[in-house]
């Protein structure tokens, strides 16, 4: 696949085939991959896993294999939903870092929270091609403000820009037409180069440094 994982190699998609059933699955490389970078996947990142592998629709097998089944028909689809998974699972190498003390998303909810920004978590959108994409985070349509869909995003990398812009560019034209995104970029711990804010620019996503959250209050309100 054209992204890249934890170990900067391309995302690599096994399929073997049962009867009428498709077997899609990384082989274990993901999260073989984060043990690898000291990343143990110990009671605390099992939930963050799990949560991940449920928004996708992945399960992961004993032996740490991303996998999903499915028929011949819906095989696009789930290669998307794989893809995806692995590439935010593969994103969990950022807690081997000893200054990362909780989970950005953990802190994107605590602030939504504390200031009264109504949303609901974890929604599955369709796009234009038929796959659905999933968003940790949504606030809905008011008179005054538009739909808005959250990215949080801890660790900018190539893949999860590419991935966040492409899917956005799927969904969006089966939204209103003022639907808009929103990523809330994680600068405590690293600053966020300017190359990835224009990225996200020319595509019509908003980039909002977590460390000026606070400047951004008032449009990601309902009121």
């Amino acid at each position: 696949m054209p992204f890249l994982d934890s170990c900067n190699d391309c995302v690599e998609i096994y399929i073997t085939h049962y009867g009428d059933i498709l077997r899609l699955t990384d082989a274990g490389n993901t999260i073989s991959n984060l043990e690898l970078s000291n990343v143990k996947i110990i009671k605390s990142r099992k939930k963050i896993l799990d949560s991940i592998t449920n928004a996708h629709g992945i399960k992961v097998s004993e032996d740490n294999e991303l996998f999903v089944e499915c028929t011949p028909s819906m095989v696009s689809q789930k290669i998307n939903s794989l893809t995806n998974c692995i590439i935010k699972v593969s994103d969990m190498l950022m807690l081997a870092m000893p200054n990362i003390k909780n989970i950005f998303s953990e802190d994107v909810r605590t602030f939504f929270d504390d200031n009264n920004i109504i949303y609901t978590e974890n929604i599955s959108v369709a796009g234009r091609s038929s796959y659905y994409a999933n968003y940790e985070f949504v606030i809905p349509k008011t008179k005054k403000q538009p739909e808005r869909f959250i990215v949080p995003i801890n660790s900018p990398t190539q893949s999860y820009i590419k991935s966040t812009i492409f899917t956005w560019e799927d969904i969006r034209g089966n939204r209103n037409a003022d639907s808009a995104l929103y990523v809330l970029l994680n600068d405590t711990s690293h600053k966020i180069a300017d190359e990835v804010k224009t990225a996200f620019t020319e595509y019509g996503i908003s980039s909002i440094l977590w460390s000026e959250r606070e400047k951004h209050i008032e449009k990601l309100q309902t009121a």
